[in-house]
């Protein structure tokens, strides 16, 4: 609890110091409701078509599932190449060094391909990881995936993927491979800590409900649109602060790993 504490401080001290940090989830999360908007747009067509004829064709159905596999896989794509930038520029602040803010965007560009495999891996090979040890038992007893993740689970296994895809030359399954290794070996995971940044950007987003809340009670349609604006505005300001903190946080983890 204390070291979740320690690491939530320092990371909030390392954006204090350089809020342009910010700007890469902030560009993701942006990026990401465009997409949202664009793709979600044909699938709301398709609803409505449903509700009012009760029935779907198998060409709109067709679309309905190609949107929403498309929305999933570059939105995703879209976080794991910001999270590559924001990974390159904290390492850099943590050790010390100088950068700027187009590094990250540098880094992000000359690491694409790497970024975009691995997105993939994550996407296929690591949902159905994923689903294996959830139903099976004995998946450990598989010497490929034991070997891979050192046993650990696929979630904790590959907590350093970027950072080490970012700092090593090291292919995709190589880098999930040192992941895991640098967990288990410095923290004897299952006790690896849950990276937790604390109750306090819990509290906002509960906070940030209590105007919409009382808004509806009052039942005055301006005051639930501008309740309504207000809760969308926060909630997508904890999210880009959270995001930051959380790869910051694994940044300063993987460093601490790497070192010892």
């Amino acid at each position: 609890m204390q070291n979740n504490l320690q690491l939530t401080k320092q990371s909030f001290t390392i954006i204090k110091q350089r809020k342009s940090l910010l700007i890469f989830p902030a560009i993701a999360t942006t990026l990401t409701l465009i997409l949202l908007y664009f793709i979600f747009n044909p699938v709301i067509h398709i609803e409505v078509i449903a509700w009012t004829t009760n029935q779907i064709s198998a060409i709109h159905f067709a679309i309905f599932i190609c949107a929403i596999l498309l929305f999933f896989a570059f939105s995703h794509l879209i976080t794991q190449l910001f999270q590559a930038a924001l990974t390159s520029c904290a390492i850099k602040h943590i050790q010390g060094e100088t950068y700027s803010i187009l590094f990250g965007f540098k880094m992000m560009c000359s690491h694409f391909t790497k970024i975009f495999y691995w997105n993939f891996i994550m996407t296929t090979f690591g949902i159905g990881v994923v689903q294996m040890q959830y139903w099976m038992d004995n998946w450990r007893e598989k010497k490929f995936l034991d070997d891979l993740l050192s046993g650990l689970p696929w979630v904790i296994a590959t907590t350093f993927v970027t950072p080490v895809l970012i700092k090593e030359n090291l292919k995709t399954f190589a880098a999930i491979k040192k992941s895991a290794q640098l967990i288990k070996n410095t923290w004897d995971a299952p006790k690896f800590l849950r990276i937790k940044l604390g109750r306090t950007l819990s509290l906002i987003r509960i906070i940030a409900f209590i105007p919409l809340i009382i808004a509806i009670f009052v039942g005055i349609k301006k005051i639930i649109l501008f309740a309504s604006i207000f809760l969308i505005v926060v909630l997508i300001c904890v999210h880009i602060l959270h995001a930051a903190l959380r790869v910051i946080t694994v940044s300063a983890l993987y460093l601490f790993a790497n070192k010892h």
